[in-house]
């Protein structure tokens, strides 16, 4: 094959719920002059069987002897892929058919953009579409500081940016996506596309729903370090703490923050119970305010109806 515009690179997991229909929705697309690069992170599920199962000559699989994680797997894909191009999918979510096309010709027309996302719409464990979000047009670096501006599965990056900023840093074990997003931002333009050409499934089994508090922590860091808050060499001291660990070490305002942050994550994953004890906690450090019980009601009431679509 040609040396191909865009590399698609597909990090799995134990991915066999999914993966088949994240393929799919790849070798689909209408651009194609690119290749699909699936990274198994050591997966002991189904999912080598159906990767083998796909004879399209587009698509390379490679393997990790084992389990490295998410950000080593990131960088292995991205030194195994030939694209000027890089475009990351999830395994268990969806591109629509012209996001590979209409994100080429933006960059395209766009030399200096480093990153594009796109708007996205959630979709459940069944597919079934729940809602839709738009992304920041153009988010600079003191937008990123306030929220990651981009659904990581969505982005289309120039392989040129990304080795200048050195690729993922592996220090991150989550939210290594948001923070090079903060190291581009320094550099480069980024922006994200107003047409919805993403799915994001949200379900029990995701990274994001499962480490969702961690994921928090994680990106709290990366804000500290790009605000000069926390020194590079000093990241050694954050690795063997967790979030718990690390809101104990904070003021009552900053633990606060932090709490509000953790309860909007768990809410994004439909996690209720955990955002009720992240919203209990915000009560016990900053009294009855009517915005938190509002939010406690709200948990409770979520997880009662949930309880009651499941028969009891």
């Amino acid at each position: 094959m040609a040396k191909p515009w865009v590399s698609v690179i597909l990090p799995v997991y134990n991915g066999a719920r999914y993966v088949r229909a994240a393929i799919r929705s790849i070798l689909t697309q209408t651009f194609r002059e690119f290749e699909l690069l699936i990274i198994d992170d050591g997966s002991t599920d189904q999912t080598p069987a159906i990767l083998a199962q796909f004879t399209d000559p587009r698509m390379r699989v490679c393997t990790n002897p084992r389990n490295y994680g998410i950000p080593k797997t990131r960088n292995i894909g991205i030194r195994q892929a030939r694209g000027a191009y890089l475009a990351w999918q999830d395994a268990d979510d969806l591109s629509e058919p012209q996001r590979l096309q209409l994100q080429l010709q933006q960059m395209r027309a766009q030399p200096g953009l480093a990153a594009l996302g796109t708007a996205h719409c959630t979709i459940d464990a069944r597919g079934r579409k729940t809602r839709h979000k738009p992304r920041l047009s153009t988010p600079a670096v003191q937008d990123l500081l306030q929220r990651n501006c981009f659904i990581n599965g969505s982005v289309m990056l120039r392989a040129d940016a990304v080795a200048a900023a050195g690729g993922y840093d592996e220090f991150f074990k989550l939210s290594e996506d948001y923070e090079l997003f903060l190291r581009l931002a320094k550099r480069f333009s980024l922006g994200n596309l107003p047409a919805r050409l993403y799915q994001l499934r949200v379900h029990a089994d995701s990274t994001t729903a499962r480490a969702a508090r961690q994921n928090v922590y994680y990106a709290e860091i990366a804000r500290a370090l790009h605000r000069g808050q926390i020194q590079p060499r000093a990241l050694a001291e954050f690795a063997e703490l967790d979030w718990q660990s690390y809101q104990a070490r904070l003021n009552r305002a900053d633990r606060i923050q932090f709490n509000l942050r953790l309860a909007a994550a768990n809410k994004r994953t439909k996690n209720y119970r955990a955002a009720l004890q992240d919203y209990r906690r915000v009560q016990s450090l900053d009294g009855d305010s009517f915005t938190v019980r509002k939010n406690i009601l709200k948990m409770k009431w979520k997880i009662g109806w949930n309880k009651i679509r499941r028969g009891g």
